[in-house]
């Protein structure tokens, strides 16, 4: 199990699926047939579904997370028929430290023993990033997998971290309704 601050992932070595990872989520970000700007939950759901397709996960949620307020809102989650619950020790590690999360055995993980939606969920695998603006957490990435243990690699972690920072981004630069940092 890991837990890694914001800084590392832009450090980790790079694995020889990574490229191809790479392009899978770079292909759920081309734009529609018309160049207009996206909405803002269509950009959430094409981050999403690079996210879902680099990493193969089961089920994938965007979180939003109004500074002020410590409010969080639904960006987009895939499948968009399922349910999907960001544990608290995640949304801690992510929004309030700043750090990535990777789990490949969520079910055996002593920091997981005392909640009930890994266990009520089956979930095996996790992973989380955040979405920042300069330092303040705005967001996160969250992914999981269900009865399907040690399935992300430590390399996804680089590639949330590039699709986060691509959606801050893409949304500011778009004048989209992310929460303001502080």
């Amino acid at each position: 199990p890991e837990i890694e601050s914001q800084t590392q992932t832009d450090a980790l070595p790079m694995s020889a699926n990574f490229q191809i990872d790479l392009v899978r989520a770079l292909r759920c970000l081309t734009p529609g047939e018309d160049d207009s700007p996206p909405q803002a939950t269509i950009l959430y759901q094409q981050v999403l579904r690079g996210a879902l397709a680099a990493t193969k996960a089961d089920r994938g949620v965007l979180v939003l997370r109004e500074p002020e307020a410590e409010a969080l809102t639904l960006g987009a989650i895939l499948p968009r028929d399922r349910d999907v619950s960001v544990n608290r020790v995640v949304l801690r590690a992510v929004l309030r430290e700043h750090c990535a999360v990777l789990c490949n055995d969520a079910l055996n993980d002593p920091r997981f023993q005392k909640t009930e939606t890994v266990h009520k969920e089956k979930i095996t695998s996790l992973i989380a990033h955040p979405l920042m603006r300069g330092k303040n957490a705005v967001g996160l990435l969250y992914l999981d997998t269900q009865e399907r243990p040690h399935m992300f690699r430590r390399d996804h972690l680089q590639i949330l971290h590039f699709l986060a920072r691509i959606a801050v981004l893409a949304m500011d630069h778009r004048h989209m309704d992310l929460p303001k940092g502080k």
